[in-house]
């Protein structure tokens, strides 16, 4: 999806939310998902109920909400409008397939929202800054990873 990339060659060819790309027996439906990248698309491939997720949705590990480009709010709602589709497997960027996309999907929602409670909750308890945070939320994290944490903020 060309978004703010002006800088690409001519014959990339501009998908948009909801357009098909059609082949014998296969239906790929483009799916715009905003939060990890403002232009990130999943691919639902309609006869097989599998969605191609890229960064969106991974196996083994959270995706980065990096800063900059990446917006929670919007990769909130992506998971929920991904919710909505009818997915059986999810073909990560990274990974095995995921072979319960429903069940992986809300586990993200979930965790999310669980690092909302943890940060509203630390920020109750007097905590400010993002280092005081990271130690709080990580506490069962080396200490030695914790300045990687710090760096990409987003991710918590």
């Amino acid at each position: 999806m060309i978004f703010r990339d002006a800088s690409l060659p001519e014959s990339i060819h501009d998908l948009r939310d909801g357009e098909k790309i059609e082949a014998d027996s296969a239906t790929l439906i483009a799916v715009h998902t905003p939060g990890h990248a403002s232009d990130h698309l999943c691919y639902y491939l309609v006869e097989e109920k599998a969605l191609f997720t890229g960064d969106v949705v991974l196996a083994g590990s959270t995706t980065v909400i990096p800063a900059g480009d990446g917006d929670l709010l919007d990769y909130m709602n992506s998971l929920k409008r991904l919710q909505g589709l009818e997915v059986r497997r999810i073909y990560p960027a990274h990974g095995p397939v995921i072979e319960d996309g429903p069940g992986r999907i809300q586990e993200y929602i979930e965790h999310r929202l669980m690092r909302e409670r943890q940060i509203l909750t630390a920020l109750g308890d007097g905590l400010a800054t993002i280092p005081e945070l990271v130690a709080k939320i990580y506490a069962d994290v080396a200490p030695a990873l914790h300045r990687w944490r710090r760096s990409r903020s987003s991710h918590i």
